[in-house]
């Protein structure tokens, strides 16, 4: 599956060195699949349609995907620690085991997302849509 966005030529540095691997960014660019890569701190445009992407086990910690479109991700077991997810589109995602320690998840919609097992602690929910998401033995997921 061609993803047709285009990812922004950019790079982030965390302690002078790039924080994201170019060719894993690449890959999931031309191929919409790319499990276990290293996409931390990557900023994703936030006109970046990844439906049904398989992002399983990747490293996506501090990445940036406000607005982002992962309808149908396959995002589990997936690193998202402190990962910016305001208003993105996770509508029916897999995000089963997947660390989202002290992500912003404000607005975001996770109808039917399946976050069995999923780290929460210190995420931010607020105004996110939970209904029909599957949060069972779920870490961290505090009443609002």
């Amino acid at each position: 599956m061609k993803l047709r966005f285009i990812f922004a030529i950019a790079a982030l540095w965390a302690g002078g060195a790039l924080a994201f691997n170019q060719v894993d960014v690449e890959k999931l660019q031309n191929t919409g699949s790319c499990p276990k890569c290293d996409l931390s701190n990557f900023p994703f445009p936030s006109t970046a349609n990844l439906t049904n992407a398989n992002l399983q086990d990747a490293n996506l910690q501090g990445a940036i995907l406000t607005k982002v479109t992962l309808v149908g991700a396959n995002l589990t077991n997936s690193n998202l620690l402190d990962a910016n997810l305001k208003k993105a589109d996770l509508r029916g995602a897999r995000l089963e085991a997947a660390d989202l320690r002290n992500a912003n998840l404000r607005s975001a919609n996770l109808r039917s997302a399946n976050l069995k097992g999923a780290k929460l602690e210190g995420a931010n929910l607020e105004r996110a849509k939970l209904e029909g998401a599957f949060l069972e033995n779920v870490n961290g997921l505090k009443r609002f």
